[in-house]
């Protein structure tokens, strides 16, 4: 697994191998995705545990690279994280952008409850789109996602971030906001 690090902003490149991302594609394929209100659809992984054996093996493949998505971010932080089972995929279709904002303003929770944004990751599960990427504009920092690719960084201001307008095709990718339960020794501020 290659790992690159930019100003706090972690890069795993293939989190999820290719053979994995094709098979998730392939199952998600099969399934009806809810609307929100602006018109993304969304699919909650959790819906597959309940099926067919094929649907539960792509569930737990998932919950795998979380998990190694966890251990990984808890290792850079030098600390531990909440567990947090927000797992679904957004697809953001042409027009779609995110205006600049970081995570944690007004004191947002995790998905679970849990009482501050600490770390925010993304994983990628297409990179047949363009538009659609990553800009920590005060950073000067710029990234094209690819599949299987997962990204990690602060939920603080200093790491305001956006998403630029997805031009053409389909930008399917699960977000997770972490809550730091403690710091380890000589863990410096995130």
């Amino acid at each position: 697994m290659r790992k690159i690090s930019i100003n706090n902003i972690k890069i795993i490149n293939k989190l999820f191998t290719e053979k994995q991302i094709a098979t998730l594609q392939e199952e998600l394929s099969k399934h009806v995705w809810d609307k929100d209100e602006n018109g993304n659809l969304g699919f909650s992984i959790s819906n597959l545990k309940n099926e067919t054996q094929s649907y539960f093996d792509v569930y737990k493949m998932y919950i795998d690279n979380i998990s190694v998505l966890k251990s990984e971010i808890e290792k850079d932080f030098k600390c531990t994280l909440s567990i947090e089972n927000h797992n679904s995929i957004v697809e953001y279709r042409n027009g779609w952008s995110l205006h600049p904002h970081c995570d944690s303003w007004s004191n947002l929770k995790t998905y679970c409850g849990y009482p501050s944004r600490d770390i925010s990751s993304l994983i990628y599960f297409t990179d047949d789109f363009s538009g659609g990427d990553l800009i920590f504009s005060e950073l000067g920092i710029s990234i094209e996602p690819a599949s299987g690719m997962a990204i990690y960084f602060p939920s603080d201001v200093f790491h305001m971030h956006e998403v630029t307008k997805v031009i053409s095709g389909k930008r399917w990718v699960s977000t997770c906001f972490w809550h730091i339960m403690d710091r380890q020794k000589n863990n410096k501020e995130i």
